[in-house]
């Protein structure tokens, strides 16, 4: 009886680990643990949106991302102040995901080349984020985040058309700024919206049309 009762009591020390090295395995959630779980959420409320957006939903609230990641309301503004502060952060994250994703086309060989694969990769990301940005353009065009988010994806594409099309622009001399100008309007994000959306071209033929102009372009530069 001695020995079962000592058993009896020695069955929640071994429980909780003391004197075997295990007791770690039951401390308390740490913040490192919280800080994973908020990052997750964070992160199934930006891929609701994205594809909320990406569905077209006319009017997206914080809602219909809370519910299409499977979260409260609540939990939406623990993350997100408002829809527009979640516009820039998927805006963010995509164009992080594009960066990431872009090689720089060496200078070499003919300009045809050079000038499909740049536009393939132009298409590749102004179709994924298309929808994002159409939606921020409409309600937080003014903002001075997206403004600056802006300038920073200008300044990324600039350098990758002047890496890449180093040669044409040297040729042109002092005509140079003006013919990546030109080159970088008509491979933006404007003129592709204009062509997929306005004009209402296929995603192949608006990529065509971006080559046939880009190639003309770049063709007859003077040099």
């Amino acid at each position: 009886m001695v020995a079962m009762a000592g058993r009896r009591r020695g069955r929640p020390e071994a429980r909780t680990g003391a004197g075997n090295g295990q007791n770690q395995s039951y401390r308390p959630v740490s913040s490192d643990g919280r800080l994973a779980r908020s990052v997750h959420t964070k992160k199934q409320l930006l891929s609701a949106g994205i594809e909320l957006i990406g569905d077209g939903f006319p009017e997206l609230t914080p809602e219909r991302v809370a519910n299409r990641a499977g979260k409260s309301v609540s939990t939406f503004y623990n993350h997100f102040a408002n829809l527009d502060e979640l516009l820039l952060e998927v805006f963010r994250f995509q164009s992080a995901q594009y960066r990431s994703s872009v090689t720089p086309l060496p200078p070499k060989g003919p300009i045809g080349p050079r000038v499909k694969a740049t536009s393939h990769q132009r298409r590749e990301y102004f179709e994924a984020v298309g929808p994002v940005l159409r939606l921020a353009y409409t309600r937080i065009q003014g903002s001075s985040d997206f403004t600056a988010l802006l300038v920073q994806h200008r300044r990324l594409s600039r350098r990758l058309l002047t890496f890449t099309f180093g040669p044409e622009l040297t040729a042109a001399g002092r005509d140079s700024r003006t013919l990546l100008d030109v080159v970088e309007a008509t491979m933006g994000w404007q003129n592709w919206n204009t062509l997929r959306f306005d004009d209402g071209h296929t995603v192949s033929d608006a990529e065509r049309l971006v080559v046939f102009a880009v190639t003309s372009i770049l063709s007859k530069a003077p040099s």
